[in-house]
């Protein structure tokens, strides 16, 4: 779903910013992931066996190396940073191993085990949510994707460090708080 993605994305986000002196290197960890992203993507081209696959691994641009050796590049420039202990590269940018070990990093433990069930229980058809009406109705699913989408914006006001008029300021500092600490939105 959508709010899931959102929730995910603010989530890490704020692990991003959350402590100053590490800032810079989740940072770049973050943005360097996409060439660890780009060579997965390219050993389930090569490995394929589809005629999509095919049609990949033909096509015209991809026969010029487009790409190919910027990512390369990429790949020899970030070296090791993502392998595990095992030499195996981990699932994540984040050195945590799960995106709750995450979600505790920066205190939002209750609240990520909270919306990670209902979230990824629809996602994956769980049997509750096959069996249950819609937890989330349209007006609730609106108001958290607002929230949590404010969220990413704090992240971002505080690292550059913007002045907000006071209502805006008063919109974004209220995402931050736990949603489970909060009345109802509907």
């Amino acid at each position: 779903s959508l709010l899931r993605i959102v929730y995910e994305a603010s989530l890490q986000a704020e692990y991003i910013v959350h402590d100053p002196s590490a800032r810079t290197e989740r940072a770049e960890a973050f943005l360097d992931w996409q060439w660890i992203e780009r060579d997965r993507l390219r050993q389930i081209i090569e490995a394929g066996r589809t005629n999509f696959a095919r049609r990949l691994r033909d096509a015209p641009l991809r026969k010029i190396g487009s790409g190919e050796n910027e990512l390369n590049d990429n790949l020899r420039r970030i070296g090791d940073r993502y392998l595990r202990t095992n030499g195996k590269t981990r699932r994540h940018w984040y050195p945590e191993h799960t995106m709750l070990d995450l979600a505790k990093a920066i205190g939002r433990h209750s609240e990520f085990e909270w919306f990670q069930f209902l979230l990824s229980n629809a996602i994956h058809s769980g049997s509750y949510s096959l069996q249950s009406s819609p937890t989330l109705n349209s007006r609730t699913v609106l108001v958290y994707g607002w929230v949590f989408t404010f969220r990413i914006l704090a992240m971002a006001v505080s690292h550059l460090a913007i002045q907000l008029d006071p209502l805006l300021k008063q919109n974004v500092d209220a995402s931050l708080v736990c949603l489970l600490d909060r009345g109802s939105p509907t």
